[in-house]
Formats: structure tokens, C-alpha cells, sequence
């Protein structure tokens, strides 16, 4: 056979292997976001949806009665289809479904005053809900049993934010006693899923500030963030930390970090008090306000991005009357929308899928 009739076969043969198969499945990207927020005015706890980035919200479970007089704290997306939230009067529930059905969960037998703040997970099987009085519940299988773990270092305090960084290492952070004013903070990580728990102690006695929450990238570079500006990171798993604070005025004093997440090592997302949005791309050396858009003088207390241009931010008012409101950026944060906003409940936390 001549050589040019050889290679011409080969390529025929080459390119109808590439070609692709219409049948093959379309791989659309998950733009799904969520958020939750406290009883509004049809005395149902607020549970939002979006199907578009955050462009629309529209509202789920609105007559589910485990919701029913039951403020919506915390949520966390293991999925497109599977979403746990948790809230007020020991509630936590779950959807398999993108939200056509929502299930409560059963839990142990719990002291009437537990009350739950945060909950994470790193692997979509274990999941881990801090709470009150030291206190926090894991579940290995979806919540067909729970286990409770209490911390003998604060059990008169409260664990405001948890984060499973893998499904051995979860850290959780808070307040240590309940009874002082102000209240020092506390840090517990274990490393083997729960069997043993360290109180972490921040050089320079640093745990005398509250911690509201933990964020991560990957398993070695962890930021604990919290009361009036001041945080503390770590680039090596949590063995060693490095603490810092950005000061944002307020009439108040410094403005809290509520939320933070981390786009990557260097580059972390901030929610503040008082409507202040920072970013820094250099590991917090230097930072930058975004501001906010909507009703101004609310409490920013979640954020979630989904690529380095789009980011949601949940927001609260910081007084009377109780309004929430969502909002939005598509270019890094230069501008930010309003994309949702109610006038009879705060809203308390946002999420992208997981």
C-alpha cells in the first residue's frame, strides 16, 4: 500500500476516535448555591435556593413543619443534591433531592439547652455539628446515628465553628466559659476522628480572644478567625501558628470576622460587622475593603466563593427591625449587588456546593 494511502487511513482512523459521541453525557457545571436565615413573617425558618450563581433565590421547605418556629443557623452542601442544615430547638434536616423533599434527622438525647452554631464536612460521609456546652456530634452514615463528643476544656462554653479538614482532622473553635465577659477563646483538633481531642494553645496567649470559625485549603494551610479582627494561620497542618489582626473601626470598637474563606494559600475572602467585606492575596500582610451593597450597617456573617469572580455574602441587621440580605459580585469583588434581600429575617449563612 503507497505511504501517503497509510497515513491518510491513520488519520481517518484518529479522527474519528476524537470525535465525540453524541450521546455521551454533557457535563454542565454545578451553579447551585444555598442559604439559610432565621423565622420571618410566615413563621417558618428561611431556607433559600439558587439555581444560577445567586442571581435569583427562591424559597424551600416553606411549610415543613420541623422548621416551623426554627431559626436556620448553618448549612452544609455535600452535593447538587444533597444539603444539611441546621438549627433552633436541636433541628437538623436534610435533602438527597436538590431540595423536592426534605427529612429530619434523629438525634440522641440531648440537655434542653444544647443549641447548635456549625457544621462541616470533608469526605460527604462524616459529618460533624458543634453546639453549646462543649459539645459536638458526629455521624459516620448520614445520620442514621449520631455519636456526641464533649469536650472536658469548655464544657461551659459554646463551639461557634467547627471545620473537618479530612476525616480524621476536624477542628472546632469558640468560646471557653460562658460566664465570662469577655470570653476566651477555644481551639479543639483531633487528628483521629474524634477518639482524642487537643485544646490547641496560640503562642503569646492569643485564645484570649473568641473564635467564631475555622476555614481552610487543602489540609495544610488552616485560618482561625474571630472576635474584633483577630485570627491566627497555619502553613503546616496546624503544628505551628502565626497570629495577626486586621482592625476595621467601627462605633463599637473592631469590627468581628465573622466568616472567612480561602480561595488558596495565599488569597482568603473576609465577612465582617458593619457591612465590611476584605480581601487579601498575600497570607493577610495587607487587605483590602470591598465594601458591600444593599441596606447598609448589617452584620456580614457568611461568605462563599465560587471561582476567584464570584463570591455571596449573607448578611443581618445589626438592630431592630430584623432584615436579612444576600448579595453578590461577578468581577473579584470591585462591585457587589444585591441579589436577595428580607425584611422580616436576617440571613444567617450562604454555600456553594461543597
Amino acid at each position: 500500500m503507497p505511504t501517503f494511502v497509510v497515513i491518510i487511513f491513520a488519520l481517518s482512523i484518529m479522527i474519528s476516535s476524537c470525535k465525540k459521541d453524541e450521546s455521551d453525557p454533557v457535563v454542565v457545571p454545578q451553579k447551585d448555591a444555598w442559604a439559610v436565615g432565621l423565622v420571618d413573617s410566615t413563621g417558618y425558618g428561611l431556607l433559600l435556593h439558587s439555581a444560577d450563581l445567586g442571581e435569583t433565590w427562591e424559597r424551600q421547605a416553606g411549610n415543613f413543619e420541623a422548621i416551623k418556629d426554627v431559626n436556620l443557623e448553618n448549612l452544609c452542601v455535600l452535593s447538587q443534591d444533597e444539603v444539611w442544615v441546621i438549627g433552633g430547638n436541636q433541628t437538623i434536616i436534610y435533602t438527597t433531592d436538590r431540595g423536592l423533599s426534605w427529612q429530619k434527622s434523629q438525634l440522641p438525647q440531648l440537655a434542653e439547652n444544647i443549641e447548635f452554631f456549625s457544621i462541616s464536612s470533608a469526605d460527604n460521609t462524616n459529618i460533624w455539628v458543634s453546639a453549646t456546652n462543649g459539645i459536638m456530634l458526629h455521624t459516620s452514615n448520614k445520620g442514621s446515628s449520631w455519636e456526641i463528643h464533649t469536650l472536658p476544656f469548655s464544657q461551659s462554653g459554646l463551639l461557634q465553628g467547627i471545620k473537618a479538614i479530612t476525616s480524621q482532622m476536624v477542628i472546632s473553635v469558640g468560646g471557653k466559659d460562658n460566664n465570662k465577659s469577655p470570653m476566651e477563646g477555644v481551639i479543639a483538633m483531633t487528628k483521629d476522628g474524634g477518639t482524642t481531642w487537643l485544646e490547641v494553645e496560640l503562642p503569646d496567649n492569643y485564645n484570649i480572644n473568641e473564635w467564631i470559625g475555622v476555614s481552610n485549603f487543602g489540609t495544610e494551610n488552616i485560618v482561625i478567625y474571630g472576635s474584633r479582627g483577630h485570627y491566627s494561620f497555619s502553613n503546616d497542618g496546624g503544628n505551628s501558628w502565626k497570629n495577626d489582626s486586621v482592625i476595621v473601626a467601627t462605633g463599637t470598637g473592631a469590627a468581628d470576622i465573622n466568616c472567612l474563606t480561602m480561595l488558596s494559600e495565599n488569597s482568603w475572602w473576609a465577612a465582617l460587622d458593619f457591612d465590611h467585606t476584605l480581601f487579601t492575596s498575600d497570607q493577610g500582610k495587607t487587605w483590602v475593603d470591598q465594601g458591600s451593597a444593599g441596606p447598609r450597617n448589617m452584620f456580614l456573617l457568611g461568605i462563599d466563593y465560587y471561582n476567584s469572580q464570584t463570591a455571596i455574602i449573607a448578611g443581618s441587621s445589626a438592630g431592630w427591625p430584623r432584615t436579612g440580605k444576600i448579595i453578590k459580585t461577578s468581577d473579584s469583588g470591585n462591585s457587589w449587588e444585591l441579589k436577595y434581600y428580607n425584611s422580616t429575617a436576617p440571613i444567617s449563612k450562604v454555600s456553594f456546593i461543597n
